[in-house]
């Protein structure tokens, strides 16, 4: 798409006159321009519709995931529950069982749900993110690898690069 535009720059009907430049990009029509532009249009409208698409069904899945995991461990806290003693109820207040199990199983739904499903989506965004970034430029790594990993990848180099030393002297004498 950023091509689309820089050959627009170089464009009559963008200038008003025609810049003949061997050396950079080639001009585009109007209809040409309309066109490209119409059709990455619909390229991020399918991607935008894809990533609501794939995040509605990740949500619903952790939700449902959450919801079946609290309904086992408030079927696992009421058994615990009923095989108290009777005096272990005298001793507690009338209301503290019933809030203390929505309070607690909210949170875990609410944790495994919501927030575990977000979680996985930014991670696996960044880290697409990056792989997108340094299969385009793998420079970028070394930029952007804290001094502490640069060390660590150069000394590991190093290393490497001593070891095939070290082969091909027993090697070849």
């Amino acid at each position: 798409m950023t091509t689309v535009f820089l050959r627009a720059q170089n464009s009559e009907f963008v200038l008003g006159t025609v810049i003949r430049d061997p050396k950079g990009l080639p001009g585009i029509s109007k209809e040409d321009f309309d066109d490209q532009v119409t059709m990455y249009c619909f390229y991020y409208l399918g991607l935008g519709f894809a990533m609501f698409a794939t995040s509605y069904i990740q949500i619903v899945c952790w939700e449902t995931f959450a919801e079946r995991i609290a309904h086992k461990l408030r079927q696992i806290y009421l058994k615990a529950i009923l095989r108290q003693q009777i005096s272990w109820f005298d001793a507690q207040q009338t209301g503290n069982l019933t809030a203390r199990l929505t309070d607690d199983l909210e949170r875990v739904r609410e944790g495994l749900g919501d927030k575990l499903s977000l979680f996985i989506q930014m991670v696996s965004a960044f880290v697409a993110g990056f792989g997108v970034g340094f299969a385009y430029r793998s420079v970028y790594f070394y930029g952007l690898t804290p001094p502490p990993g640069r060390v660590f990848l150069f000394q590991l180099v190093d290393d490497a690069s001593d070891d095939g030393r070290c082969a091909v002297h027993c090697l070849f004498g």
